[in-house]
């Protein structure tokens, strides 16, 4: 199976997966993954790729990005078919994650193998499948399915997107226990930059670079990307990718 057959089965499990449910407070349940995003899209409602036509071949991307989560079920309805003229064309890679990281990706000029890196060269995940945390089971198949994406994918650089997906991070890869977060307490940004650059290595052949980022879909106010060139510009001074 190629690459992209690959993330389609994925998208498939990823759709099989039940959130919890509230019965006190109705407002706080989520409806399933649904995937079908014919544009780039964070995975699973997209393929999580800018270009998937790039994939076709054996390649696969050089770095997997890990947000939180899609988002509200306000913002997936904006992707149906019958909103593409109202509001969002298919697509969400004109929102500000996806803009945001590209310039941050772009200033810091990183390159692995020799080549400057993009967006383009990216995978885009979500720790949680569905939108919502604090079940058991749910957040053992969401770790599960990110488990298989990372095996399968084998990138060489993992970004993290926000505090709360760095501690879901540290508190379930035995190799990340250096972060040191293993209570419910979000990490402080100068804990985490402290750390710097860690090593995946328990899901791939080689060493995958790991480091936590601001979330870029907040803004690309001044200091957030003062933070984050500085986090991506370890990575190219203590890996060498």
């Amino acid at each position: 199976m190629n690459f992209l057959g690959k993330i389609e089965k994925r998208q498939t499990q990823a759709c099989e997966i039940e959130p919890p449910r509230s019965r006190e407070n109705p407002l706080l349940n989520r409806e399933k993954a649904r995937g079908g995003v014919p544009g780039p899209a964070f995975f699973p409602e997209g393929m999580g790729l800018l270009n998937p036509g790039k994939w076709i071949g054996g390649a696969r991307p050089l770095i997997m990005v890990v947000g939180h989560n899609f988002g509200s079920c306000g913002y997936r309805d904006g992707l149906e078919p019958k909103e593409f003229k109202k509001k969002r064309n298919g697509r969400e890679d004109d929102e500000k994650t996806w803009k945001y990281l590209a310039s941050s990706l772009d200033v810091a000029n990183i390159t692995i193998d020799q080549r400057k890196v993009s967006i383009d060269d990216c995978f885009m995940t979500n720790w949680f499948i569905g939108l919502l945390p604090g079940e058991k089971k749910y957040e053992a198949q969401c770790l599960d399915l990110l488990k298989q994406q990372i095996k399968e994918i084998q990138p060489r650089l993992i970004l993290l997107l926000g505090k709360v997906v760095v501690q879901k991070t540290s508190q379930h890869f035995s190799d990340l226990e250096s972060w040191g977060w293993k209570t419910k307490t979000e990490p402080s940004w100068p804990k985490i930059h402290r750390a710097g650059v860690l090593s995946l290595t328990s899901l791939s052949a080689n060493p995958i670079a790991v480091i936590g980022l601001s979330h870029t879909g907040f803004g690309f106010k001044p200091d957030v990307l003062k933070t984050n060139l500085r986090a991506l510009s370890q990575v190219q001074l203590e890996v060498g990718l």
